[in-house]
């Protein structure tokens, strides 16, 4: 067990914990988004082209609080 990370991190996948669970929507959404962010900032040295949203907000990504799904909405350079 890796003492930085913790026991709970250990559990193994379909046991009923998990991890983002105890994290609020916003949180999760908000670390997702950044992420999508860097992906596309290598995206755009790489090919010249940038990744935009698609959506009215300006957000990559979306969380349903109610459902807990996540939407990944964005416009690929070229279309």
């Amino acid at each position: 067990m890796n003492p930085r990370i913790g026991h709970e991190a250990c559990t193994p996948a379909g046991s009923g914990d998990n991890i983002l669970s105890a994290q609020p929507a916003e949180r999760i959404e908000s670390v997702l988004n950044s992420g999508m962010e860097f992906i596309g900032g290598l995206l755009e040295m790489a090919a010249g082209q940038k990744l935009t949203s698609a959506g009215d907000d300006g957000r990559l990504l979306q969380i349903d609080k109610a459902t807990g799904e996540v939407t990944l909405k964005f416009k690929l350079p070229g279309f």
